[in-house]
């Protein structure tokens, strides 16, 4: 059975078919893999990014963000619970949007 054939096979409708998906349970890896890719998608769409995420959004070194923070090119906010510096997405947008 060649690879076409196993796929008309995969995506033929069983016989008593309705047309209804049922959802299965996902096996335990495949759960936990699947949160961890929502846990990022959500992170990545926030408006504030870590040193990390900051400097991956703009293509550059996390050291490079750092300058721009010691030279007031680019604001930090800490929050109350904060211990680690946050950049809001639309700063670094108008910083890129200057050079």
């Amino acid at each position: 059975m060649g690879f076409p054939a196993d796929i008309e096979r995969l995506t033929e409708p069983k016989p008593g078919y309705d047309g209804e998906f049922v959802a299965l349970p996902l096996p335990r890896d495949t759960a936990v893999i699947l949160t961890e890719l929502l846990e990022t998608f959500r992170r990545m769409n926030s408006p504030w990014l870590n040193l990390t995420q900051a400097a991956s959004y703009l293509g550059v070194s996390p050291s490079l963000i750092c300058l721009w923070k010691n030279q007031g090119k680019l604001e930090a906010h800490y929050g109350p619970e904060m211990k680690h510096a946050r950049f809001r997405r639309e700063d670094l947008d108008a910083l890129m949007n200057r050079k």
